[in-house]
């Protein structure tokens, strides 16, 4: 399988081919992966249109009678087949609208067991007493360790209250409901070794089977000694460390120029140098040997800040815009500028300005000021997070603030008709109208919608006009009603 690595320029050629082909360009109609990258590298689907210059598509609700119309076309086209898979579109709105499949197939007249998506197997009381005497029949443990079976299990709760009282209604002996403890011996713990040995799985015997493990350290002490007893292993031998082995082993992976670190290809070897050495990097330079390529040790750091300050590279520049050698100066140096210090180098980095601390004094003068520019006092919380911070350390919230340097910021009082008003203005200055947008710039508006409307369904079928899709396939985008245009 071959996998698409997206980019942002990647995202919107796809985007433009498939614009230009008539591809419906609503969120599920391409390519999931296009959906999804478009999301990852511009936040939103509408973002990524607008990007790509195609024009941002408003699909309007469709109200019940098209819903069922379209449900008819779809089960016509696919008699007997899965709706969810046939249009996913049409089954999401179908579960909004009337609450589910099952309610608009009743509605058509149709029969839901007809259709894959409303088959559900129902245990009944009859069906479970069936079901635990047929198993006990043939020979099988009826406990719900041996069925195995949590719906069964929860059926049988909800029927009966318990496990047993199921067990003791279909006629069984309730010591039957009890899972068998088995009697650990010796030799029956090494017979399970042995068995589990034969079926290749003796390393998950801790994790899938905990009896036999405990059994184990029980009798024998240790699970190894369990191992020796049923003859299926042996104890491997501890390793010394030593300072001779250690270089040895360092030396032959360097040779090696194994493509993964010491910890990740020899993780005693690893544990065993930074036991002693306390790092990789500090081992390689006390014993002289050249690192990987990876490896940053920090004669490698200054060396490479020196070479690429050479090369013409901004020192300002975190890393040099390299995320890797910044991590590293970072990490072995404290930060980036101190590395740049010990490289020599301190005189070529300018120290930034300092964080302006705030006082009382200094958040009524920036909030003056951003009232002077002509700016919203409610568009602080997103354009300025650190004077909406610092009003609410000094003032408790941000209308305290307001009010001691002289301004009103009250809240909006919204009604229907403003809330109205407002989606139109956005959609008027070519702003998303979507959940996602409108919580992001406007909260309160978000808020509003809500409480007055309980969705956005509501106020998108207030505002746009319904249109019918043209013979490209592409979407138009439904201009608002105005005193003039309605």
């Amino acid at each position: 399988m071959v996998y698409t690595r997206w980019s942002p320029d990647s995202v919107i050629q796809k985007l433009q081919e498939l614009h230009k082909q008539g591809t419906p360009l609503r969120s599920d109609g391409p390519n999931v992966s296009v959906y999804r990258a478009a999301r990852q590298y511009f936040g939103s689907w509408a973002a990524a249109l607008k990007a790509a210059g195609i024009p941002c598509y408003f699909q309007v609700p469709r109200s019940k009678e098209k819903l069922l119309n379209d449900l008819r076309e779809c089960i016509a086209q696919n008699p007997g087949g899965s709706i969810r898979k046939a249009n996913l579109s049409l089954y999401i709105s179908l579960q909004r609208r009337l609450g589910s499949l099952e309610v608009a197939l009743k509605i058509l007249g149709l029969s839901p067991d007809d259709f894959p998506e409303c088959r559900r197997f129902r245990w009944t009381r009859s069906l479970i007493i069936d079901h635990l005497q047929k198993v006990h029949a043939a020979g099988e443990w009826v406990n719900k360790t041996g069925l195995g079976d949590r719906k069964l299990s929860a059926a049988a709760f909800n029927h009966f209250g318990s496990w047993r009282k199921a067990v003791v209604a279909a006629g069984l002996d309730p010591r039957l409901a009890r899972t068998p403890a088995r009697k650990w011996s010796k030799q029956f713990v090494i017979e399970g070794i042995i068995e589990r040995h034969k079926q290749g799985n003796l390393k998950a015997t801790f994790r899938e089977d905990r009896p036999l493990f405990s059994a184990g350290l029980h009798y024998f002490g240790t699970w190894y000694k369990a191992l020796n007893a049923a003859g299926v292993a042996e104890r491997p031998e501890f390793r010394v460390w030593t300072d001779a082995r250690i270089n040895k082993e360092l030396r032959d992976w360097a040779k090696r120029k194994a493509k993964r670190g010491v910890r990740t290809e020899t993780p005693k070897l690893g544990a065993a140098v930074a036991k002693k050495y306390g790092s990789i990097d500090k081992a390689l330079e006390e014993l002289g040997i050249a690192p990987q390529p990876r490896n940053w040790t920090k004669r490698r750091i200054i060396e490479e800040i020196q070479n690429r300050y050479l090369s013409g590279a901004n020192l300002q520049l975190s890393g040099c815009g390299d995320i890797h050698l910044a991590e590293a100066a970072k990490r072995h140096f404290g930060s980036w500028r101190s590395a740049i210090v010990v490289a020599g180098l301190g005189s070529k980095h300018q120290v930034g300005p300092e964080r302006l601390s705030w006082s009382k004094a200094k958040v009524v003068d920036a909030i003056q000021r951003w009232h002077i520019q002509g700016r919203a006092l409610s568009a602080v919380y997103q354009d300025n997070t650190r004077l909406y911070e610092a009003a609410k350390l000094h003032f408790g919230n941000w209308r305290n603030a307001c009010r001691a340097a002289g301004l009103d910021a009250s809240r909006t009082q919204w009604t229907r008709e403003l809330v109205i008003q407002r989606v139109r203005q956005r959609v008027t200055q070519g702003l998303s109208i979507s959940s996602t947008a409108i919580g992001r710039d406007e909260p309160s508006l978000a808020g509003a919608i809500w409480r007055y409307f309980g969705n956005y369904t509501e106020v998108r079928s207030l505002i746009y006009q319904q249109v019918e899709t043209p013979a490209g396939g592409v979407n138009q985008v439904h201009q608002p009603k105005t005193k003039e245009g309605a």
